[in-house]
């Protein structure tokens, strides 16, 4: 960056000018600068045996400065496309404002909307695996497609080049290979790829339209939809068995017109069966037999698509075991990376890591199933993962599990996993209330609305309008569809819900009820300040060593040997356990210790800087000397807890 010379002068990128020069001749010329369309490929194992280089996945990595270019082409002809509404509407892979949710949750109301309706019947779905897709793409035929969409010209010429002037050389252990040029498929790690791969296959969607549309399920404002996709990702979708032999003869034969290959030993037939007892539909897929290019296709109970493991039975509801297993490694491989990152003495960057990683892996989809009516292992697997979070947030305090999750939740400033799959779902609905008339998801929600008000089926738009009515809030319908939400006034009544536990508590601990003790301790004595955003809790951010910051975490919030929590444990009522190192007769609990236990007194005149009259046990904890209260802390534990040495005459 250069200095500017008027301090109100924005500063200039000096490499700005020439990049545009370079990057402007190139597409200007129809060519790629010599020695830029290099990919180095490294082999990457993914499973089973070493010496097998099938588990191996290859990852290219190109020039930094043909990726920019790239992305640059990719970008122009991204909003031409989408402008022009040249792609296909089932089509979500690498597009704006799409993702596999989107297809989730158009694939779960087709399988409800079925199920649910006034005429109950089966969904037949195909998910089918191509073979090396990128890799078999037919550069002739890719070219007449964009010609078809109207890329012309120095556009056609620059995509053209980056991928005929390819090569590729293998790079394993600082040692490169032989480069050797690609004259098949489309470029290896290239922004540009995945969009120019969707442009061929879109024809896939017009082809299944032509040839069997009347087999395809309809939505109400978007028509048949006989397949959804994702990158390369395809789910051919019919109403009944023989039509889902139709999409498959006419799917393997576009595919076979570009040169794609569908393996049949890895594709799957899925078939979800009405709610009521089982109809005709899903008896003649008992024993219908379905091929793909003359080779059969395996039936299956359950499939993982597109991440998310849904069944014949349950559909979506089917997700929560493998979510269950993936947030338990993730949470295992943060706390064994600890240490390699060093944050092993740190607690506020532990937590910062914890929350990046471990509800993510939980939440996947959450925007499809978070808020979903579900009953019996389902709705029990969904609540199994609040669970597991909550364990792992008292595991990083190395707390036990019967301490408050509320409490904990409250120290470290973590909200329960139900808030963000609500905001996820929220957010999901304003995107597609607000969605144009030709979207395919948009009518998806709007077709899925429609059959929660009029067949009271049990969907992802009931279970959303039911959480809403929880909170209070109605949700009308206006005449020109769905009205958009306020998703930070929703998500303020959901927190205030959540929070309502610390309403009404007593204002002294010592003689509050049994069942609010712990709450209203918290509440009356440690609470921290409201803070700017959530884990802003000082006690987190001390720079005291981890191990007593956790000590003074675990006195805030119950988790130490003083009397009122010893005793406890066996059974003594609250009203007796008092304070063993002192005749005072009080309660010995925290305030005891800090305030008034003669035993430990000339601990508290070495701190007597943080006492001020009439100081009560919240505006103690909360002063701005906080470290010096926290070693004060310890240091009162450290006396009061150590073992008595007993006389010897």
């Amino acid at each position: 960056m250069t200095a500017p010379t008027d301090p109100q002068q924005r500063p200039q990128n000096v490499l700005l000018p020439p990049l545009t020069a370079v990057l402007n001749s190139a597409l200007q010329a129809g060519v790629v600068p010599a020695g830029l369309n290099l990919s180095l490929v490294t082999p990457v194992h993914k499973r089973g045996s070493v010496a097998n280089v099938n588990n191996y996945r290859p990852i290219a990595v190109g020039s930094a400065l043909l990726r920019l270019y790239a992305r640059l082409l990719n970008q122009r002809l991204v909003e031409y496309t989408e402008a022009a509404q040249l792609r296909a509407p089932t089509q979500a892979g690498f597009r704006p404002h799409l993702s596999t949710e989107h297809q989730l949750l158009t694939l779960q109301h087709l399988v409800d909307h079925a199920r649910g309706g006034p005429r109950p019947q089966a969904l037949f779905c195909c998910f089918l695996d191509l073979k090396g897709a990128y890799d078999r793409v037919p550069r002739p035929l890719l070219w007449e497609a964009l010609r078809r969409l109207g890329v012309h010209g120095r556009m056609l010429a620059a995509v053209q080049a980056l991928c005929a002037d390819a090569e590729y050389a293998v790079h394993i252990g600082g040692r490169r290979g032989d480069s050797l040029l690609s004259g098949c498929g489309v470029k290896q790690g290239c922004p540009l790829s995945p969009t120019l791969f969707g442009l061929l296959l879109d024809g896939l969607h017009s082809a299944l339209l032509r040839g069997a549309s009347d087999a395809a399920p309809q939505v109400a404002g978007a028509g048949a939809v006989p397949d959804l996709g994702y990158a390369d990702d395809f789910c051919l979708i019919a109403t009944s068995a023989a039509g889902l032999q139709r999409l498959l003869d006419c799917a393997h034969g576009f595919l076979s017109s570009v040169g794609m290959e569908v393996s049949a030993e890895k594709s799957r037939v899925l078939v979800f069966g009405p709610r009521t007892t089982e109809g005709s539909a899903a008896q003649a897929a008992g024993a219908f037999r379905w091929t793909c290019g003359g080779a059969d296709l395996e039936r299956v109970p359950k499939y993982k698509y597109l991440g998310v493991e849904i069944s014949s039975a349950e559909g979506i509801g089917a997700a929560f075991g493998r979510l269950q297993r993936t947030m338990t490694a993730t949470w295992a491989a943060v706390r064994r990376k600890y240490g390699r990152v060093q944050l092993g003495l740190s607690l506020q960057l532990q937590r910062a890591l914890f929350q990046q990683a471990v509800p993510a892996a939980g939440s996947y989809a959450s925007e499809v199933w978070g808020l979903r009516k579900l009953t019996g292992d389902a709705r029990k697997g969904r609540a199994r993962l609040s669970t597991l979070h909550a364990q792992f947030v008292k595991n990083l305090l190395h707390v036990p599990r019967t301490v408050s999750t509320t409490l904990v939740f409250r120290e470290l400033g973590i909200q329960p996993l139900e808030l963000g799959w609500l905001r996820g779902t929220v957010r999901l609905y304003n995107q597609l209330a607000q969605a144009p008339a030709h979207s395919l998801h948009g009518a998806v929600v709007r077709a899925d609305w429609e059959d929660a008000c009029t067949h009271n089926i049990k969907n992802w738009a009931w279970g959303l309008r039911e959480y809403l009515r929880q909170l209070g809030w109605a949700l009308p319908r206006d005449g020109n569809g769905l009205p958009e939400l306020n998703a930070r006034a929703i998500m303020d009544a959901a927190t205030a819900r959540e929070q309502a536990c610390w309403q009404g508590l007593s204002e002294c601990p010592r003689t509050c009820p049994t069942e609010h003790a712990s709450l209203c301790k918290y509440a009356r004595w440690f609470a921290p300040r409201p803070g700017p955003r959530l884990g802003s809790n000082p006690y987190v951010t001390l720079q005291l060593g981890l191990s007593r910051v956790l000590k003074i975490i675990k006195f805030r919030l119950g988790c130490h040997r003083l009397p009122i929590v010893a005793l406890r444990n066996n059974n003594v009522p609250r009203a007796q356990r008092l304070c063993v190192k002192c005749a005072s007769g009080a309660l010995g609990d925290e305030q005891h210790l800090l305030f008034e236990c003669p035993f430990v007194a000339c601990v508290r005149a070495e701190y007597a800087h943080l006492f001020t009259p009439g100081c009560t046990m919240l505006e103690f904890m909360q002063q701005r000397d906080i470290c010096g209260v926290a070693c004060f802390i310890l240091a009162c534990l450290k006396i009061y807890l150590a073992p008595t040495v007993p006389n010897v005459p």
